[in-house]
């Protein structure tokens, strides 16, 4: 019955696709997140990252989709499974506009409000400010943001780099692997 809020990143064929809820815990929030591969690109994407991405896909913490490309059908399922598992209410859900014009109708006919968010430094330093002031304000003894201990999204949190403007904007930006 808790209200959580949500954020979408869809991608297509070598790059995450993402999906995380969080919900007040405490003073602090707890995340809950889900990740897909598509089985073509786990090999690929596993040797350029460095990271075993076979090893999460068979553990749980990442889904993998048939073929070389993104299933969105499955992204969208698992989105709506894994809502109605938490039995949480979301408030709304925010997402990158980029290849989402589908998967955001289908939730949306689902009952489930959509936020486009651009991925400009206007909308993202906000909320990047607010999760980096989450972080480096947890403790072992006082968490402020929690994740289950989930190995992607703490991989996915490490290598990280944020992108900051003449204005002191900030936003997450990808590193450039080898």
């Amino acid at each position: 019955g808790a209200v959580a809020w949500g954020g979408l990143d869809l991608s297509s064929n070598t790059d995450l696709t993402a999906f995380g809820l969080v919900t007040p815990a405490g003073d602090g929030w707890m995340a809950d997140t889900l990740c897909w591969l598509p089985q073509g690109s786990l090999e690929r994407v596993e040797a350029q990252c460095h990271v075993p991405l076979g090893r999460w896909a068979r553990e749980g913490w990442l889904r993998l989709t048939e073929g070389d490309v993104v299933d969105y059908r499955q992204v969208r399922a698992d989105i709506l499974a894994r809502v109605n598992a938490l039995g949480c209410q979301i408030a709304e859900i925010g997402y990158d506009p980029f290849a989402a014009t589908e998967t955001v109708q289908y939730l949306q006919d689902e009952g489930i409000t959509m936020v486009p968010i651009r991925q400009t430094y206007m909308s993202l330093s906000p909320p990047t400010k607010a999760l980096e002031r989450l972080v480096l304000g947890s403790t072992a003894k006082r968490p402020l943001f929690r994740h289950r201990g989930h190995p992607v999204l703490r991989w996915m949190a490490d290598c990280i780099d944020v992108a900051r403007d003449q204005n002191d904007n900030i936003k997450p930006a990808k590193p450039a692997f080898a």
